[in-house]
């Protein structure tokens, strides 16, 4: 499980990046989020995570209210839908 802290102002766009370590396969996978009108990922769609390397996913969050959230993030397997441990 990894965790981010991101602070952002109420409205603007705030860009990470997310390092996610492969396991021993190649997949192909895609990010899901608990708030997904706040969140995006690029890339949007399924790609490919690279076995035994570092894979780069950015990240822009914008907020929508004022208070402190707490938002979880899911990488899932498109193939097989079973979700990658090392992100959640």
């Amino acid at each position: 499980m990894q965790r981010m802290d991101v602070h952002a102002v109420l409205g603007q766009s705030t860009s990470k990046e997310l390092i996610v370590k492969g396991d021993q396969f190649a997949r192909r996978v895609k990010c899901f989020t608990s708030h997904p009108g706040e969140m995006q990922f690029y890339p949007g769609g399924a790609f490919q995570l690279v076995a035994g390397a570092f894979n780069k996913v950015d990240v822009v969050f914008r907020p929508l209210s004022l208070a402190s959230q707490s938002l979880l993030v899911h990488m899932v397997d498109v193939d097989s839908h079973v979700t990658i441990p090392a992100l959640c």
